[in-house]
């Protein structure tokens, strides 16, 4: 997938002309895979009556079929051989089914190597700074497959690290994971003494329970070297109930470490796609070039325009082990035109899950086709 590559391999936020064109280009090189590679993939074009020739400009990306994220919780779709799979990961789902998807070597390179390339173009990439880190999720040596823990894991790639602690560990007596909250307080005073940049990782719910213990316990705040981050991701889940608005969380989270609100940042990411949506130093969600996000209406499934409010639907060309090309969520958002961090492109907010709101269209169809038997 020569024409995908290229995309790769440009910078994230390079919004031109010959980008929009490579990444037409990197689409039809991703449907004909799949389609040529997946069954199901192929069944569900030909029902939609899509074909990757009609791909001639970027208005043409609305036409791709819209595949709902919650086929992935019930079928496993690859575009693949078994002997081609490198990593398997599941989504971070509250309770039921989750998302299964795998990576091969193409699909797994690609996803770490955007990942890199949006984090040091957003300024949070330095070969040369050593931190500490501690990981408000699942220590991945122990939960292999879970998508959240295998971001978080390599967030922690994009600086030396002198010391990691995971703030989720297993407890044999319940056999479960806990949330050790002593043992995180307990690192957060050592990290605060060692005088290096601190890194905090992970699901916001228990970040913020951290500090609220902390500034109950010892009647103070935290002076963490002002190079320090937090990095959030993986949403509220069960503790939707805590959430606190963003703008109020980044101000609060800043006060409580001594450092800038613009070293706050948060990641929109599903496992299903892969793509990061990572803050800017304003607080913003860019889009880079590796991807697209279009808003949907919740009955016509029709695209909206800048500013209005609809259901999120992702589309990616990097994915070779499984057809994750145009996908919708159960999430409502609206997509902004821009930022005026300096970085080109647009941005997407995310407003909450759309609950119990049904959707029509042709990204249920799939679920129907899905569920044929191959003959």
């Amino acid at each position: 997938m020569k024409y995908t590559d290229k995309l790769i391999a440009k910078d994230p936020f390079e919004y031109t002309e010959e980008v929009s064109q490579l990444f037409l280009k990197s689409m039809e090189e991703c449907v004909r895979h799949h389609y040529k590679n997946s069954k199901q993939y192929s069944k569900f074009c030909d029902q939609e009556g899509f074909s990757p020739e009609i791909l001639n400009d970027e208005n043409d990306l609305e036409k791709i079929p819209i595949v709902f994220v919650n086929i992935y919780k019930h079928y496993y779709l690859k575009s693949i051989e078994d002997n081609e799979i490198e990593l398997v990961l599941t989504s971070s789902g509250t309770g039921g089914q989750k998302s299964q998807i795998v990576l091969d070597k193409t699909s797994l390179e690609r996803v770490k190597l955007i990942a890199r390339k949006v984090y040091d173009s957003l300024g949070m990439v330095d070969d040369d700074e050593i931190v500490n880190c501690i990981i408000f999720n699942y220590d991945p040596s122990i939960v292999k497959d879970l998508g959240t823990a295998f971001t978080d894991e390599l967030l922690t790639s994009f600086t030396k690290t002198d010391k990691i602690y995971y703030a989720f560990v297993w407890d044999y007596k319940k056999n479960d994971f806990i949330f050790n909250i002593p043992g995180t307080i307990n690192k957060l005073l050592e990290f605060e003494a060692a005088g290096l940049p601190v890194r905090l990782l992970g699901f916001p719910a228990f970040i913020l329970e951290a500090f609220r213990i902390f500034e109950k316990r010892y009647n103070r705040k935290m002076k963490l070297n002002p190079d320090s981050f937090v990095m959030t991701g993986g949403g509220w889940k069960t503790n939707e109930d805590k959430k606190v608005e963003r703008e109020v969380l980044r101000k609060y989270m800043a006060g409580m470490m001594g450092i800038k609100t613009s070293n706050i940042r948060d990641l929109l990411g599903m496992v299903e796609h892969g793509i990061p949506y990572v803050e800017c130093k304003n607080g913003k969600m860019h889009i880079p070039v590796y991807g697209r996000v279009s808003i949907r209406d919740t009955i016509t499934m029709k695209k909206l325009d800048y500013g209005e409010m609809g259901l999120l639907n992702f589309v990616t060309p990097y994915l070779t082990s499984y057809p994750s090309i145009s996908i919708l969520t159960g999430d409502f958002g609206i997509v902004h035109e821009s930022c005026d961090c300096g970085l080109k492109g647009p941005t997407v907010e995310i407003i909450g899950r759309a609950g119990t709101v049904k959707h029509k269209g042709c990204a249920i169809s799939a679920e129907s086709l899905l569920t044929q038997e191959d003959k």
